[in-house]
């Protein structure tokens, strides 16, 4: 019974802070889309074809940072690490590495026609652009 009410406790506690993430990371999201979208100048159109594209790079860029980040967890998290294990994780960043390369190039091809080359280009600076922007207004409220 003990554990059940501190388990409830618990769960209780956690729930909105769980919460509470997902909805900073719904909020930092629209505010990427709303900043892309204002220094892109996008239109309507452009924007039923942007953002689709835009988003599936979005998700194939963080499932491949995950799987590095997770690759290269499972090799911390051991005590002893062999010579050819570091080789494999070596070799498996320098792909996941290869793979980003290419579904950037992907995308520049992909937007092209409907952006135009000069505003691909600027797309490329702008998802650092983004977070100098979010960090500086983070800093400035504290």
């Amino acid at each position: 019974m003990v554990r059940i009410i501190v388990l409830s406790l618990l769960l209780s506690t956690m729930m909105p802070r769980a919460f509470a993430q997902q909805d900073r990371k719904a909020q930092i999201d629209r505010l990427r889309v709303a900043f892309i979208t204002e220094e892109l100048d996008l239109s309507v159109e452009e924007s039923q074809e942007f953002w689709p594209i835009f988003n599936a790079f979005r998700d194939q860029k963080k499932a491949l940072e995950r799987d590095q980040r997770r690759s290269i967890r499972d090799v911390q998290d051991k005590s002893s690490i062999t010579e050819d294990e570091l080789l494999n994780l070596n070799s498996k960043i320098q792909l996941s590495k290869k793979e980003l390369v290419e579904i950037e190039a992907q995308l520049i091809k992909d937007l092209i026609p409907i952006l135009g080359a000069e505003r691909c280009l600027a797309l490329m600076t702008m998802e650092a652009d983004f977070r100098k922007r979010i960090l500086r207004e983070r800093l400035e409220r504290e």
